[in-house]
């Protein structure tokens, strides 16, 4: 008797993780209609399905994670509440809605339909990806002599928003794994090696950033040993390799930003119509004209909404506004349209995932290194808001996989205990 094909939720959780790395190489390769993208589409609305038949409250609440529903259900309520009050387009709303949260229909199938072992195997796989994006990144800058913004390894030709948080993700999760033993020196060293060549011909700075950020946090949160001696002497050596290349091939002005504070905080400033330290007064200056309640719910969610050449999903303000590049960053995006109050809501929910993840990091789970490593890289998805506008676009489903990691060992943890 033949068995029959289930289709199950691991199955839609790894095709979108995979077809979003996959889909921009094949659309700037392969040339390959950028339509391919909505296939993502199809499979969290059957990821929504899925879920429609738990009972999240009582689900989450026996894993003491009410505190991330709530944050999820304040936002969407302060997101509805700011259409509301603005009397967005319903139109516009109901692409606001797609595109916003089907991330969270996709993190919150992570945590209920993954565990412990799906995780390991994932980035496993990503390792492997890690690689091949290498050698795609060398054909890409020597045969197709592309360098900069345009290269982009795995993700086509760009998107380094996509590119930085993938190798970041990657990068914090065999660090850690290192320092507690479970993952051996050479995955962390490919995964280094690799990603810092990249991110050098590719001139994304932002990576190394991050990099600081997940080396001082292993550092910080993990038992001094001889492997964080080691990770630190491995790190001395990569990251001047990693600067090297970027004069070499971007010229010293890359490194400048990255060294020297005064022009990382002008480069910050203005290197876009709208600055990335604080854009905040400026946009209450030249939109909201010191409206209270303008900075407070923003002009409405769906209100500066843009899908390319198709009007019916282009709001005016995109309209009048879009010289700004406000969707460049996550958080010109996210306050133009929320303000304040929905921007703050959206951040709680990834420092509400970090506290759950080094709650249990710290505490019960044993220095479980898939915690630290989620823990970190929720840092760095609230960093992105400010680097790029990864948190927006389709690259956002890799971030909140990264997020919900801890919660998935929580409940694994749970679950075997």
């Amino acid at each position: 008797m033949k068995k029959r094909l289930v289709l199950k939720p691991y199955h839609v959780i790894t095709f979108i993780l995979f077809w979003t790395i996959i889909s921009n190489t094949l659309i700037d390769e392969f040339e390959f209609n950028p339509a391919i993208r909505y296939l993502n589409d199809i499979a969290w609305v059957i990821l929504l399905l899925f879920i429609l038949k738990c009972n999240l409250f009582s689900w989450f609440k026996k894993y003491n994670l009410k505190s991330i529903l709530f944050a999820i259900w304040l936002l969407v309520g302060i997101c509805l509440f700011s259409a509301m009050i603005n009397w967005v387009n319903p139109l516009l709303l109901l692409w606001a809605i797609r595109n916003t949260f089907r991330f969270f229909v996709f993190y919150i199938a992570c945590v209920l339909y993954l565990n412990a072992d799906d995780v390991d195997r994932i980035f496993d796989v990503f390792l492997v990806i890690q690689i091949v994006s290498f050698f795609i990144a060398l054909y890409q800058y020597f045969e197709l002599e592309l360098y900069m913004d345009t290269l982009g390894g795995i993700f086509g030709h760009g998107n380094g928003g996509a590119l930085n948080t993938f190798q970041a993700m990657l990068v914090a999760y065999f660090m850690f794994g290192y320092l507690q033993k479970k993952q051996p020196i050479y995955k962390l060293a490919i995964t280094l090696v690799t990603a810092v060549i990249i991110a050098a011909m590719a001139e994304e700075k932002a990576f190394f950033v991050y990099v600081c950020v997940i080396v001082v946090g292993g550092i910080v949160i993990s038992k001094p040993s001889m492997r964080t001696i080691f990770l630190i002497f491995g790190s001395v050596i990569m990251i001047p390799i990693g600067f090297h290349i970027l004069v070499t091939i971007n010229g010293e002005d890359s490194l400048k930003v990255l060294l020297d504070y005064e022009t990382s905080v002008k480069y910050m400033d203005e290197a876009y119509e709208l600055s990335r330290l604080n854009p905040f007064s400026q946009i209450n200056e030249m939109i909201f004209k010191d409206d209270i309640i303008k900075n407070i719910f923003g002009i409405g969610f769906g209100g500066a909404e843009s899908i390319g050449s198709t009007e019916l999903l282009t709001s005016d303000f995109y309209e009048k506004y879009s010289y700004l590049n406000y969707y460049s960053f996550t958080h010109q995006k996210k306050f133009v349209e929320t303000g304040y109050l929905g921007f703050g809501a959206f951040i709680a929910f990834f420092v509400f995932n970090i506290v759950a993840s080094l709650r249990g990091y710290i505490g019960s789970m044993h220095r479980d290194y898939r915690l630290g490593s989620s823990a970190c890289f929720g840092m760095i998805a609230i960093l992105s808001c400010w680097f790029s506008g990864a948190l927006i676009f389709n690259d956002a489903y890799l971030i909140f996989f990264g997020v919900a990691v801890g919660n998935i060992i929580i409940k694994s943890s749970t679950s075997n205990g």
